[in-house]
């Protein structure tokens, strides 16, 4: 009677098994479906751009910049109160890098070349040249600095 009791056991051990390998695929299945319904917190100050934007064929794009991370103000045709504490937050930005300041490039962009940032927003563009993160008119500039000094942190390209 008790080796009966055994060999039913023995019998549940590889179904056990398989499911002890097969959960954690079911569960990563199971979550990315559910993708939408679930609010993670995200660590940038700026929006993620997905898929990011290629600035080559931009009007702005310049090849010498290749190879540096390139943070970009969209100035408004006429620049204002608004537009100058911005550009004042952006030198203040790349001066608050310090060393690692020679990896960046600051620079203004006339709003008419771009169709899908609007004036006053900035953007950080990556040493490939695409276009990954958008910041509001009224984001933080230390949030933006944050931003900058983990991916020069992380970023062993440019």
């Amino acid at each position: 009677m008790r080796n009966l009791k055994i060999i039913q056991w023995n019998a549940f051990i590889p179904w056990i098994l398989v499911l002890l390998f097969a959960l954690p695929f079911l569960g990563s299945y199971v979550l990315y479906s559910l993708r939408h319904h679930f609010i993670f917190n995200t660590l940038e100050a700026g929006q993620l751009l997905s898929p990011p934007i290629q600035t080559q064929h931009l009007p702005f794009f310049e090849a010498a910049l290749l190879g540096k991370w390139q943070l970009i103000y969209i100035q408004p045709d006429l620049c204002e109160v608004d537009c100058k504490s911005s550009i004042s937050n952006l030198n203040a930005i790349y001066l608050s890098l310090g060393k690692e300041s020679q990896r960046v490039k600051q620079r203004t962009v006339p709003a008419t070349q771009f169709h899908f940032l609007k004036p006053g927003e900035m953007a950080l563009i990556d040493p490939q040249g695409w276009l990954i993160l958008r910041y509001s008119p009224t984001a933080d500039p230390k949030g933006i600095l944050k931003d900058l000094q983990r991916l020069l942190r992380f970023s062993h390209v440019g």
